[in-house]
């Protein structure tokens, strides 16, 4: 027997975009070492599955599988693209300001769009000037190709750097078993007005 259900949403700042509360991850079907292999086909049911039980956010990142996690979640969205908030994440070597330009670009071309709606920072680096990262990121909304900046895994540290920018959400591991973001990162994060986002809620199957 199938039950319907009524899929929570939220908006994210005043940007208009409104998310489900699940997301789907799509790491695993990059084929990447740590999953296995993936068949391309069942990747992308999987994921129309998804937008037909409202799931609406879909992650992805140019890390996973060096680019072919964008490429199924493209040939996924093919005709479905305004039915789905789609992240992907820039890596954290490439943070300068022309190498996000570029990288956002090969992003676009992989996931078969001429926008991405959240635009995330992988992982910080300290070694690369936020200002720099969010400069470009400005000039990617300016030129419509993403709608809004993003994180995943900033720390107090990090998350205190990005006062006066507006930030889509800071995406943390979180989970049963770990929950180490509760005692400084996850209030930091709710103090300085930025939602978190919990990825792997099952520690990976854990």
């Amino acid at each position: 027997e199938e039950r319907s259900f009524h899929m929570k949403t939220s908006e994210l700042g005043t940007s208009g975009i409104r998310v489900s509360g699940l997301a789907l991850g799509t790491w695993a079907y990059s084929g990447a070492n740590v999953w296995g292999p993936s068949d391309d086909r069942a990747a992308v049911d999987t994921i129309h599955c998804a937008l037909d039980h409202g799931v609406t956010l879909i992650d992805t990142a140019e890390r996973y599988g060096n680019g072919k996690s964008e490429e199924v979640v493209g040939m996924a969205l093919k005709g479905r693209r305004s039915q789905a908030v789609l992240a992907t994440k820039v890596y954290t070597g490439n943070l300068h300001y022309e190498d996000v330009i570029a990288h956002c670009d090969a992003s676009l071309k992989r996931l078969q769009t001429d926008y991405i709606d959240l635009y995330q920072i992988h992982w910080p680096n300290r070694d690369i000037p936020i200002q720099e990262t969010f400069a470009a990121f400005e000039d990617l909304k300016k030129a419509g190709k993403i709608r809004m900046a993003s994180m995943c895994n900033a720390g107090e540290t990090c998350v205190a750097s990005l006062s006066g920018y507006e930030v889509a959400m800071n995406q943390l591991p979180y989970s049963l078993i770990w929950r180490v973001a509760e005692k400084q990162i996850i209030p930091a994060s709710e103090a300085a007005g930025i939602p978190v986002c919990a990825y792997s809620p099952l520690a990976q199957g854990l």
